[in-house]
């Protein structure tokens, strides 16, 4: 079994994702291999398993009915790399204008 992305975090949750470069055929089949791959992960500490799906271009279709798998795209990433630099930034100048 291949799993392209995995992370085991401090609050009890492992992340299982899958990465579709390409173009997204069948959103059905990724989820449906995404969910027998979190199924099948060795999880001997019962930690929830939270499955995410990455995707280069926006994948709308049925996206929103699923309460186990998020959705992120490029876009997504790259806004979310830009907002926490913004937010690092601020913290950098607030801690050098009260030294």
């Amino acid at each position: 079994m291949q799993i392209d992305v995995v992370g085991i975090r401090d609050d009890n949750w492992i992340d299982v994702g899958e990465c579709k470069w390409g173009k997204v055929r069948s959103i059905k089949t990724i989820v449906e291999e995404l969910r027998t791959r979190m199924k099948n992960y060795p999880n001997p500490q019962n930690q929830t398993i939270a499955g995410h799906i990455f995707t280069r271009d926006p994948v709308k279709a049925g996206c929103d009915m699923l309460s186990d798998i998020t959705f992120h795209n490029l876009e997504d990433i790259y806004k979310l790399y830009e907002d926490n630099n913004t937010i690092r930034q601020g913290q950098y100048q607030h801690r050098r204008m009260h030294k």
